[in-house]
């Protein structure tokens, strides 16, 4: 019963930790996107966008590998 108390209070702190930073970010890119401008704004959401999608890309090539890799060394051979 214990656990499932201790479980609950994690989950909880968590979930609000969770909660207070999505807020935090919220307001930030609220208060930065009124700062700098529709132009500047752009180019610091496409900062952000583009390695994103670059690291996106480069995590399926290096799970793609893994799992082939994985395969390999299951089957026995000797050869990577």
């Amino acid at each position: 019963m214990r656990e499932a108390i201790r479980l609950g209070r994690n989950f909880a702190a968590v979930t609000a930790a969770q909660l207070v930073v999505q807020v935090l970010t919220f307001v930030f890119s609220v208060t930065l996107a009124r700062t700098l401008g529709t132009n500047e704004y752009g180019i610091f959401v496409f900062g952000f966008a583009f390695p994103s999608l670059f690291l996106l890309l480069a995590s399926a090539a290096w799970t793609r590998w893994s799992q082939s890799m994985s395969r390999r060394t299951r089957r026995g051979r000797d050869r990577i």
